[in-house]
């Protein structure tokens, strides 16, 4: 039954949703697989491994350490009989303190008092320096503000001395024409790439290289944006990310310049920006009054313009087996003077030569860089970059919700809003684990139904259950980390393993109260008698996790939350499972809901 609850619980957590969830629900899978593994271990190879030493042991006395600790062991077990015992006669205080607890433990958390957020904050080895300049920028202006970016860099690199005088840029990259963030290409934008010492080996955070870099650079002229971040935000998506939609474009970029100033008024957030942006200048012509008089349309002045702008074929030559075109244009110094188009003429229907002026009317105008539909609806995001030391996505984001949204919609009616990147992430993938847990709870029922042939008796072993998550709250604030989704997993894990003790202890309440004993001595000899197992159980699975606990390298900060929820969670519940549980079978059998009467010895 132990292994059938523990797969009850794992089994739905290995389909999760979202992007996260296709991350988190390999770590299922694999505790199966090691528990199929453990299970073929346990029946088939280790009795023929203790056939030999058990029959060895048989026929010698206990040594002198065995004989010592066995004998502290039964003085220990015997003092945790005691408190049972206590426990017990005082059943319905520890009843009222349970429930205080886990009370007490969720509303802490329902709070606010521990911030949650989608993934641990892992330190890197690679930043980006992303640069976005105004749309019709040369690439030498570009060139310019990127050897700035640069320059600021090595001086950064020949302040901050690394251990073993080491460098702390390994290797800088410059590409132009990209900018992932800003999703434009061309001239105008680039990326500076740094390859960093390794974050085990060096001394400066990314935290702390970030604003420093960014201060050191200092003002560059023209400049829309600059971001400066890891390349990448993994499967939990942009810490901040609003989405407004609606028909009118200009009313939108008010909206999210308005989110921008507030989201900059944050303590720890950074490279705010929305992808609504001007585009390059452009010149707008529209025929003036008198220009059908003089024979003009405005098919015939887009393709005298196009022609001497982009040229255009007057003839051919043969040239023995290769045609050579003869294409005539304006000289690229006429195309590239801003003010060529006053200057053009036109040739009329007649023959004659018209200033462009006479036959146009010219506007100066610049339209947007790029409009974005979703779902078919004009569409502008907001982003930005959150630093998890000094501030939390999931916190700002419900700030944002209850001081800044109301009065938002009330300015802007027509503009909807709504809140994706990390919250949405996170969101969407705690509920999955919350669905895989409600199924795995229900099946576990299932299975201790069948077993003890009673539905009290499978409640009584659940409780253990919310015993375990009281430690895993506790033991993110005594560790001083935020709940994660790698949290979640574990606080979900923990409902196949904790169960298993409480299985056995029921199992020796039953066997004893079927040999007469009275329902107190029942539960008491049962904490005694499954105190031994249980400890030894427990204390190898919290001994092995601990290295994991202890450790302190970048790509361990991901586990670290799922060890945190599964060694403080089996900590608690495996005391409050041992002193606990008897105490809250005597509170159903004193109502009458175990299966025993009252009067049966």
């Amino acid at each position: 039954s132990s292994f059938l609850t523990t797969i009850a619980v794992f089994g739905p957590l290995s389909f999760l949703s979202g992007d996260l969830g296709t991350v988190l629900e390999v770590m299922p899978i694999v505790l199966l697989a090691a528990l199929a593994a453990s299970l073929i271990e346990a029946f088939w190879i280790l009795p023929h491994h203790l056939k030999g030493p058990i029959a060895h042991a048989a026929g010698k006395k206990p040594g002198r350490f065995s004989r010592t600790f066995d004998g502290g062991f039964e003085y220990f077990r015997e003092g945790v009989g005691k408190i049972a015992d206590a426990a017990i006669y005082g059943r319905y205080v520890v009843l009222g303190l349970l429930i205080v607890a886990l009370l007490g433990s969720v509303g802490y958390f329902a709070g606010g008092n521990i911030k949650m957020e989608a993934m641990p904050d892992m330190e890197g080895d690679v930043l980006e320096a992303r640069l976005l300049m105004p749309q019709g920028t040369p690439l030498a202006r570009t060139e310019q503000a990127v050897a700035q970016v640069v320059d600021a860099l090595h001086r950064i690199n020949a302040d901050l001395g690394q251990p073993d005088g080491q460098d702390l840029v390994q290797a800088i990259q410059v590409r132009f024409n990209e900018n992932l963030s800003a999703g434009e290409s061309g001239p105008h934008v680039a990326t500076i790439g740094i390859d960093l010492l390794t974050a085990e080996a060096r001394d400066t955070s990314l935290d702390a290289l970030i604003p420093l870099w960014r201060q050191e650079i200092g003002p560059i002229f023209g400049l829309i944006n600059m971001t400066i971040q890891e390349p990448g935000f993994g499967p939990a998506g942009v810490p901040i990310e609003v989405r407004f939609q609606g028909g009118d474009l200009a009313r939108m970029k008010l909206g999210a310049q308005d989110l921008v100033q507030y989201l900059n008024g944050y303590v720890g957030v950074f490279n705010v920006m929305d992808d609504l942006r001007p585009g390059k200048p452009q010149r707008q012509l529209s025929l003036s009054e008198g220009a059908n008089v003089l024979g003009f349309t405005s098919q015939s002045v887009a393709s005298q313009l196009r022609s001497g702008m982009l040229g255009d074929i007057v003839d051919s030559l043969q040239l023995g087996d290769q045609t050579v075109e003869i294409t005539v244009s304006q000289s690229a110094d006429e195309r590239a003077a801003p003010d060529s188009l006053e200057h053009a003429t036109l040739t009329s229907r007649s023959g004659q030569s018209v200033p462009l002026g006479v036959v146009t009317d010219m506007v100066e105008a610049r339209d947007w860089a790029k409009i974005t539909l979703v779902d078919g609806v004009r569409t502008v995001t907001v982003k930005a970059d959150v630093d998890a030391g000094k501030a939390n996505a999931g916190a700002l984001v419900g700030d944002m919700q209850k001081n800044w949204l109301p009065g938002f919609e009330e300015n802007y009616p027509d503009l909807k809003v709504e809140f994706l990147g990390q919250v949405a992430a996170t969101a969407q993938t705690a509920a999955s684990i919350g669905r895989g847990l409600g199924i795995g709870m229900l099946g576990v029922f299932l299975i201790l139904s069948f077993q003890f042939r009673s539905y009290v008796e499978p409640l009584i072993v659940m409780v253990a259950i919310p015993l375990a998550l009281i430690g895993s709250i506790w033991g993110h604030v005594l560790m001083g980390f935020d709940i994660s989704m790698p949290s979640l997993i574990g606080a979900a894990s923990l409902a196949g393993i904790v169960v298993n003790n409480s299985i056995l202890l029921m199992q020796y309440i039953n066997r004893y109260r079927h040999e007469g004993m009275a329902p107190q001595k029942a539960a008491g000899m049962a904490s005694r008698a499954r105190t031994r197992p249980i400890f030894i159980s427990t204390t190898t699975t919290i001994a092995g996790m601990l290295p994991l606990l202890a450790e302190t390298s970048a790509q361990a900060a991901s586990i670290i939350p799922l060890v945190i929820s599964l060694v403080f969670g089996l900590l608690v519940s495996t005391t409050l499972v041992l002193l606990a549980l008897p105490s809250l079978y005597m509170v159903l059998d004193d109502i009458g809901a175990t299966g025993f009467r009252k009067n049966q010895q």
